[in-house]
């Protein structure tokens, strides 16, 4: 990505990239607050489609196209973690709900560890 948008590592270009999903996550959990009451399995399948749409805005060559589609996959990911476990306490039984209610967070950091632990491998 640096070589096709004549980035480098330390542009400040560099880092809008990296923290636009951060921002984004941080906006779909707000907001996510707001719109979860008009059904959990509702809004995972329509923002599953839109995250699947922005992703596809970041093989763009374009700068700003993929600052937008990671803004805007990371506000999926935001409304996921936020309106996700909601339905998994709706549709798993009573007596099993202490075991459950904390895999999501789980294995939403183990994920984050394991693409970081990944990352550290690839050329620099």
């Amino acid at each position: 990505m640096e070589h096709k948008l004549n980035l480098g590592k330390d542009d400040i270009y560099s880092s809008m990239i990296s923290s636009s999903s951060v921002l984004g996550m941080c906006i779909g959990a707000i907001t996510a607050a707001q719109i979860v009451h008009l059904g959990r399995r509702r809004l995972l399948v329509i923002f599953g489609l839109v995250g699947i749409l922005a992703t596809a805005l970041t093989l763009i060559s374009n700068l700003w196209i993929i600052i937008l589609g990671r803004l805007i996959f990371g506000f999926c990911t935001g409304i996921y973690m936020t309106a996700g476990p909601r339905m998994l306490d709706e549709c798993i039984p009573t007596h099993l709900l202490d075991s459950f209610g904390v895999f999501t967070n789980i294995y939403a950091n183990f994920g984050v560890m394991l693409c970081l632990i990944l990352g550290a491998g690839l050329p620099t």
